[in-house]
């Protein structure tokens, strides 16, 4: 187990400004903040450690917009959005955790602190990142492995509601961390007949102390009784260049997503690319200004009966925190 670390308590406040099209966008546009104009939103984060080796984790999301596993946000009638809310404890390196967790699915998460782009790729909100879960696991500074059984997925594209398994394993080191992913269980309550399998895995490689390349893939598959099988597969290359010292990182990220149906519905499949600057002010405090093109390339029309959905976004970011 790692040495005992204190409680902390996070306020993560942002505001997005995006512009282009006149929302909302298909969940499967790949963002949270799926309208025009400047809405800002906050995710509110506890880790409370009483005693050595237990935590009580508790996440949760408010504002318009804050969209990670409702359909709508607050102004449709959701005012508080729970991403997580646990309880785990350690032995040694062995740890078991209870409750309902979010993983970190490839370079995003639910967190706007913790990933380099303000809008997330389409691969990222079509991929299952929430679950009501049990597992058991083992920890170290560089390595985790946990197995586990869920109430299936629970985002905005998949609720299933029905008993899955799922394991999970990462492994950070000096220069490259890796991590991947699996579940599978019943695509629909109750429904053996229903076969479900999720799976995904993410690599980051620092060539250099100023650079970061990153790849992330995915696949989900589903077979039914009426329609065979279905899936949905996409992957993101991104790279960070920040040299050091420097408050201001440039990043690029190019992706590519394909679904029968299985998540967005309809068929889909899209290209986007993004890129612009962040600005570290402070520990606390970043601004960001970045572009984004998602591109339909299936010939539909789903953003506003336009092929071309081109976005521009300034985003900041604070991130004020208490340990105790």
């Amino acid at each position: 187990m790692s040495p005992p670390t204190p409680s902390r308590v996070q306020a993560v406040l942002d505001g997005t400004g995006i512009v282009g099209g006149h929302g909302p966008y298909p969940p499967y546009s790949g963002s949270f903040y799926g309208q025009p104009g400047v809405h800002p939103n906050g995710e509110f984060l506890f880790e409370l450690r009483p005693v050595e080796g237990l935590t009580i984790a508790a996440n949760f999301g408010v504002g318009n917009n804050y969209i990670a596993t409702q359909s709508y946000g607050w102004q449709h009638g959701y005012p508080l959005d729970l991403t997580q809310a646990y309880l785990e404890y350690c032995r040694g390196i062995f740890c078991m955790r209870a409750g309902r967790e979010y993983e970190t699915m490839g370079v995003e998460t639910v967190r706007p602190d913790q990933r380099d782009f303000t809008i997330v790729s389409p691969n990222f909100s079509l991929m299952p990142f929430t679950r009501s879960m049990v597992s058991i696991g083992l920890v170290s500074d560089q390595a985790t492995w946990r197995i586990g059984v869920s109430r299936g997925p629970d985002n905005i594209a998949d609720t299933t509601r029905s008993p899955w398994g799922f394991t999970y394993f990462s492994y950070t080191g000096t220069k490259a961390s890796f991590f991947t992913n699996f579940q599978a269980g019943p695509g629909e309550p109750g429904d053996a007949r229903h076969v479900r399998i999720n799976s995904d895995v993410g690599i980051t490689y620092d060539p250099l102390p100023a650079l970061r390349l990153g790849i992330y893939g995915l696949f989900s598959a589903e077979e039914s009784p009426t329609s065979g099988w279905q899936y949905t597969a996409g992957g993101n290359f991104y790279l960070r260049a920040r040299r050091e010292g420097s408050p201001i990182a440039g990043v690029v990220r190019l992706g590519i997503t394909h679904d029968d149906g299985l998540r967005a519905g309809t068929l889909t499949d899209l290209a986007q690319m993004s890129g612009g600057i962040n600005v570290y002010a402070a520990d606390w405090l970043q601004f960001r200004f970045q572009g984004d093109l998602l591109v339909s390339m299936n010939g539909s029309r789903p953003f506003d009966g336009q092929q071309v959905l081109p976005r521009a976004t300034l985003q900041i970011i604070i991130n004020p925190f208490a340990e105790f």
